[in-house]
């Protein structure tokens, strides 16, 4: 499997943006949680809105597994790996995914979640460039959960952010003595493995087209939904759809092009591309995994 972590991402722009919010699954738990980094897709360049001016913006989704044990739904395996009636059972982590516009301004929610996460100053980020989150693939991370409501009270949204600070960082808590003071010393917290496989996909970066074209392949999505109709390939349409201002004499356009129908793309999908608040999530019963809990000992 490659280690998308070592990739290199070499081409970069400048744009300002926003950060959006999650897709529409299980309503994630609040809370403090426990995140490793799943996903990495840069979807090109589409047309937006800033400032009520019309501006080009540069998609980026982020996927965080959640993977404290409150966040584990059990679901049950109806068949196995070959197809034969399953009594078994597997773990799938509650997710949170974030959008944001890829940008290098220190006033971007793209740079503000970035540094945040660069906690320990690792990746160099050199002036004039845009960095790429996938240094931080499948990297641990402390931090919290929030929910909001909207306006009316209807809708729940899922959000990494409180009142636009993130709040995600270094795995560990500080030690305090006896009276509750900090020590100034920390505990390192334990981050399960991640339970679903990683996508990335970086635009036109300097890698090999090996490189890129397994790339492509970890964002395929295969399977059939109930009704037996094939699941969407949003992500792969949304990198080769017409929308995507980037695409015309790109390398993904001459590796990829023909590797989906162009036309298939439909509002659903242009809509999930619009940098918007975050998207309301539909609440659902969590079966908690009875597991080890890693903060337990750490009283959080």
């Amino acid at each position: 499997m490659t280690d998308f972590s070592q990739v290199v991402n070499e081409e970069a722009a400048q744009t300002e943006g926003s950060t959006g919010g999650s897709f529409k699954k299980e309503l994630a738990v609040a809370g403090v949680a426990l995140f490793r980094l799943r996903d990495i897709l840069e979807l090109g360049t589409t047309m937006g809105v800033y400032l009520g001016n019309p501006k080009q913006k540069k998609p980026v989704k982020l996927t965080f597994e959640l993977v404290h044990p409150r966040h584990a739904i059990n679901k049950r395996l109806e068949t196995d790996k070959d197809g034969e009636p399953s009594t078994g059972d597997f773990i799938r982590h509650q997710e949170l995914t974030v959008t944001l516009n890829k940008s290098n301004s220190d006033k971007s929610a793209y740079m503000k979640l970035f540094n945040r996460m660069n906690y320990d100053g690792a990746v160099a980020v050199p002036k004039g460039k845009v960095p790429s989150f996938v240094a931080f693939a499948g990297k641990g991370f402390l931090g919290e959960v929030h929910h909001n409501k909207s306006a009316d009270g209807t809708k729940t949204y899922v959000n990494l952010d409180k009142d636009g600070v993130y709040t995600i960082g270094a795995p560990k808590v500080p030690v305090v003595d006896a009276l509750g003071a900090p020590s100034g010393e920390y505990n390192l917290v334990p981050v399960p493995e991640l339970n679903g496989a990683q996508r990335v996909f970086l635009w036109e970066t300097g890698v090999s087209d090996e490189v890129y074209t397994q790339m492509w392949d970890s964002i395929q999505i295969v399977g059939e939904k109930n009704d037996g109709t094939p699941f969407k390939n949003w992500i792969a349409e949304a990198i080769l759809s017409e929308d995507n201002l980037a695409l015309p004499g790109s390398r993904a356009q001459a590796l990829f092009g023909s590797s989906v129908d162009e036309k298939a793309l439909d509002a659903d999908l242009a809509a999930s591309l619009s940098v918007v608040p975050s998207a309301p999530v539909v609440e659902a019963a969590v079966e908690v995994a009875p597991t080890v809990d890693p903060l337990a000992a750490l009283g959080l």
